[in-house]
């Protein structure tokens, strides 16, 4: 279970709930759902968006399997859909795309997900948050070489349809590639940060 932003990166990650639970069921076990309940998850005060004069709250995006709250939207059901539900329906989907990409991006880029993870289940945790510390990180410091435009749906605007993308064609060897094309002081430091970012994360809670 997992939160991202409009990167892609991860704001929120949470591991280790037994798959065969709905995501409804799973997000209530987590310490992010019980404080959005209480209130206490201080979430920004409502702004105008870009070009607009309506004031409008911040919300989450879900899908059908999540509650329906002020603060988290889901889509209407299939059953009840009208022409504005079939709209709005769209216009959500479009934003809930992104954790399907950032997903999408970490499965295709880390091959420990491409198969069942053969470790211990305490270190397995430690595995998956290090995997999702380090996809924020490159998105950040090389998001083009990482993660380059054909790898996210693109939608085009006049007819309505989307181009998926292809995440799943681009292999770690693109990273490689990424690092090569670096100034040497600059491929020093980011090999330095990367190893200290794994080091911190597999081995959280050990002495070094």
């Amino acid at each position: 279970m997992a939160i991202c932003d409009a990167n892609c990166e991860f704001i929120m990650c949470d591991f280790g709930v037994n798959g065969r639970i709905s995501d409804g069921g799973v997000i209530a076990y987590t310490q992010f759902y019980k404080k959005l309940k209480s209130g206490s998850l201080r979430l920004p005060q409502p702004s105008n968006p870009q070009n607009s004069q309506r004031e409008l709250p911040f919300v989450f995006i879900g899908d059908e399997a999540f509650a329906l709250r002020t603060d988290f939207l889901k889509p209407y059901s299939r059953r009840d859909l009208d022409h504005d539900r079939k709209i709005f329906n769209y216009r959500l989907s479009r934003g809930r795309s992104k954790i399907e990409n950032s997903f999408g991006i970490l499965s295709a880029r880390f091959q420990v997900f491409q198969t069942a993870i053969r470790l211990h289940l305490e270190s397995i945790d430690k595995v998956v948050m290090a995997c999702c510390v380090l996809h924020n990180f490159l998105r950040r410091k090389c998001g083009k070489s990482y993660t380059p435009p054909e790898c996210f749906d693109q939608e085009k605007i006049m007819d309505g349809t989307v181009q998926v993308g292809q995440i799943q064609i681009f292999s770690l060897v693109c990273m490689v590639a990424m690092v090569e094309t670096l100034p040497e002081k600059q491929i020093k430091c980011d090999n330095y940060l990367l190893s200290t970012l794994i080091k911190k994360v597999l081995f959280l809670g050990k002495n070094e």
